[in-house]
């Protein structure tokens, strides 16, 4: 392999699209019909959006080279998949078009890389921009398309985190961000926050960052206090019930700050 083709396999599974364009045509100037080069440069523009020249690459391969070709004969199936979706009004979004889509929000946004990914076969109809739903299961959250379609897991810090405020009202989107070899990258907004933690984010810059009091956790302490005997009950001055939680998050977290810190 060539370093120039060795560059065109990197900036693919670094999910950099336009680069990978612009060294497979660099290496097609020289080489009309390099299999390898089409099929990689029919994904590129297919990551991009661009499915009129992804066609143009996938024919000429299907067409003059090989008619079998398997990676190619999938990139079809691909585009198939885009046209439907375009034809039923849910076309994927083009990442560079639509660059607004991913714009960052301290607490608000995340780019988060999916763990327990699903087989290969199942993540070959991902586009760039393409609609994701966040599903909670137990501690965590489980990444599923538009059909129900399991593809992945968010990292179990990150899922535990929004398991929590998803049961407490918090709303969210997330969409494909990028796709390699091995890996899914989601990108997930928070569009609005319940009233149980009104001035919690979402998303925070310290790693250890746990909710370590779960709603689960905070019926347990309400049901053990219910159950005292009157006179061993201690009176405290009346707080709400906002207030309460707001003081337990923020104590939770200053835990996980100061155990940062002492490490």
């Amino acid at each position: 392999m060539s370093d120039l083709s060795r560059s065109a396999v990197s900036a693919a599974l670094d999910g950099d699209w336009d680069k990978a364009v612009s060294l497979n045509l660099e290496i097609l100037k020289d080489d009309p019909k390099n299999l390898d080069s089409l099929n990689r440069l029919s994904r590129a523009y297919l990551e991009l959006g661009k499915p009129n020249k992804a066609r143009e690459a996938i024919n000429l391969i299907l067409a003059k080279i090989d008619p079998y070709n398997p990676i190619a004969l999938k990139n079809k199936q691909r585009l198939a998949t885009i046209k439907n979706r375009s034809e039923n009004g849910n076309e994927a979004l083009n990442c560079v078009g639509k660059a607004a889509t991913f714009i960052e929000e301290p607490g608000k946004t995340k780019t988060v890389s999916l763990i327990n990914l699903a087989p290969q076969s199942a993540l070959t109809h991902l586009s760039c921009g393409q609609t994701v739903i966040l599903t909670p299961r137990h501690h965590g959250i489980h990444v599923c398309d538009l059909n129900d379609r399991y593809l992945g897991s968010l990292p179990d810090d990150i899922g535990r985190r929004l398991n929590i405020l998803l049961k407490a009202g918090n709303t969210y989107e997330a969409y494909i961000k990028g796709t390699s070899k091995n890996s899914v990258a989601v990108f997930v907004r928070e569009t609005a926050r319940g009233k149980r933690f009104p001035n919690t984010p979402s998303f925070s810059s310290m790693s250890a960052d746990y909710f370590l009091v779960t709603l689960d956790e905070e019926e347990a302490v309400k049901e053990k206090t219910a159950a005292k005997p009157e006179e061993e009950t201690v009176s405290a001055p009346e707080t709400s019930e906002e207030d309460s939680e707001e003081h337990l998050t923020a104590k939770t977290i200053h835990q996980d700050e100061d155990s940062e810190e002492s490490a």
